[in-house]
């Protein structure tokens, strides 16, 4: 955080200025609405003697840097006070300079972050808009310093589910930094886009890239290096997701992207495109990975610090995961347990923060259950999330036994593709003492979103008023406490009762008799 507002060093937060300079830092103060203690009390003093000094000079008072503050402002959730300020720097620049004034270009940028916190992204993309036509007019058309607003722009759009205009945009930088830029700065484009293609499953295009990028690390002596993990990490994940597609796989970043991978139905896959044999290619990215991590512990002195050797260990353990994880999933099941016995074996000294929860079974691939077909939109009624509840044991090799279904909600509309699924998938099984144990009675919830037909919600409800009635109001629960109280009453009353109702029985005996004997004379 900026020490603006909270140091008592005068020197570090004002300079003297021209007059107007004071009445913009005034402004700043009260739209940014700080407090007299934000300012501090030297500030106060100063601006105090520089009005009523006689024989000075008049001195006024300048922020230097302002923008730090108003980030830890905007990451702090207060958004308007952020925004004020900005607005008004702007405007103050404006109508100092121009509008094309090259120093607008960072609070505008700080301001497309303060509206894309506060979730209104399509008015961010026109601010970051903004700031990249002035980058480019005043550093040139394929400027590098615009990159980072692209990188923001393309953040919004995926924010709005826009993938279209997402990936135009990371294009785009990547064009960028093709044609103006470091080694470096390309590097990071690439292994940029190249995520963003494996979160979108596009991933040839994602493979491409992964390589060239290994390539480049490799012929210039950095191939072994840490540098060369996340390429040879999105080249094995290419290679599972070409194995295990993701329109059969439920993908982390898809619920990220707030979307399903539904949009890989339409992929038109070609076999000249496609690895015959996807295991071999995986494998050797993730041993390179391997030998890079144990190649940085090997480095280490005859006495190191522990704690960095621990941190070096537990990379080697994620590598090694990693590798045993890619055996499982191709039926190698042998050695993926002699990997996940080694992992054990290699932690077992290590404090808590630093282990793998090897305990408990990891669902590493389940197929997605086809989703319901809605009805008409005529007949549709406001989408609805049901479930269903399966349980089943994990075997030693991952894969699942005794399959059944144990609950769902609405109906069983979905149950035969949720068990059709299940049965094709993968999970690391549990460990006890480095050996991979059985795990019974495992249950799995599947929710999936609906929409209700009209007419079948309609039919259901009058078949259900059949059978049980129209709806009523429930009885009302009898209170014992009471019942046991009124019992009692009624008990200690009884001989009274008793004599009222014989009299009473007279009566109405009389009377019956009267009525016959009017009845019959009549």
């Amino acid at each position: 955080m900026s020490n603006f507002g909270r140091t008592k060093d005068h020197e570090k937060i004002y300079k003297p200025v021209k007059n107007q300079a004071q009445h913009r830092l005034l402004a700043y103060a009260v739209n940014a609405q700080l407090s007299l203690r934000a300012l501090g009390n030297l500030a106060l003093v100063a601006l105090c003697s520089a009005s009523f000094s006689a024989q000075a000079a008049p001195a006024t008072l300048e922020l230097r840097d302002p923008y730090p503050f108003i980030e830890a402002q905007i990451s702090q959730a207060e958004i308007n006070e952020a925004t004020i300020a900005l607005e008004q720097i702007i405007l103050d620049i404006e109508d100092s300079r121009s509008r094309y004034a090259p120093e607008l270009i960072q609070p505008l940028s700080i301001l497309g972050k303060a509206q894309m916190a506060t979730g209104d992204y399509m008015q961010a993309v026109e601010t970051f808009d903004r700031a990249i036509h002035l980058t480019r007019i005043n550093s040139g058309l394929f400027a590098p310093e615009q990159v980072p607003l692209v990188y923001l722009q393309a953040d919004a759009y995926v924010a709005m589910s826009d993938l279209r205009n997402a990936q135009q945009r990371e294009e785009y930088a990547f064009q960028v930094l093709s044609n103006r830029s470091t080694s470096r700065e390309l590097l990071a484009g690439m292994q940029r886009l190249g995520d963003f293609y494996l979160d979108t499953y596009n991933f040839l295009a994602a493979r491409t890239l992964f390589r060239q990028g290994y390539e480049v690390l490799e012929n210039n002596g950095f191939g072994n290096s840490d540098s060369a993990i996340p390429f040879l990490k999105g080249t094995a994940s290419s290679y599972r997701m070409e194995r295990f597609p993701p329109l059969y796989s439920q993908e982390r970043r898809a619920d990220e992207l707030g979307r399903k991978p539904e949009n890989t139905r339409n992929l038109e896959y070609s076999p000249e495109y496609l690895t015959i044999n996807n295991f071999p290619a995986g494998e050797r990215a993730l041993q390179n990975i391997v030998k890079i991590r144990q190649g940085a512990l090997s480095f280490r002195d005859e006495n190191p610090d522990p704690k960095v050797v621990q941190n070096d260990q537990a990379l080697v353990n994620q590598a090694l995961l990693d590798l045993a994880d890619w055996h499982l999933l191709f039926s190698n099941q042998k050695r993926a347990r002699t990997l996940y016995s080694e992992i054990h074996r290699q932690q077992a000294q290590f404090p808590t923060e630093l282990k793998i929860d090897l305990s408990l079974p990891e669902l590493l691939y389940l197929p997605v259950p086809q989703t319901l077909k809605p009805p008409p939109a005529a007949d549709r009624l406001p989408m609805e999330t049901g479930s269903i509840t399966l349980e089943f044991s994990i075997h030693k090799n991952g894969r699942i036994r005794g399959l059944e279904t144990i609950a769902y909600e609405p109906n069983d509309a979905i149950e035969f593709h949720a068990r059709s699924s299940m049965r094709q998938a993968i999970y690391r099984p549990a460990m006890v003492e480095g050996e991979a144990t059985v795990t019974p009675a495992h249950r799995y919830v599947h929710t999936y979103p609906y929409f209700p037909s009209r007419k079948a919600r309609a039919k259901e409800q009058e078949a259900l008023e059949q059978q049980t009635g129209p709806e009523t109001e429930p009885a009302p629960v009898p209170d014992l406490d009471l019942d046991l109280e009124q019992e009692q009453e009624q008990q200690a009353d009884q001989p009274a009762n008793d004599e009222n109702d014989k009299q009473t029985n007279a009566a109405n005996f009389r009377g019956t008799i009267i009525e016959s004997a009017n009845a019959n004379n009549a």
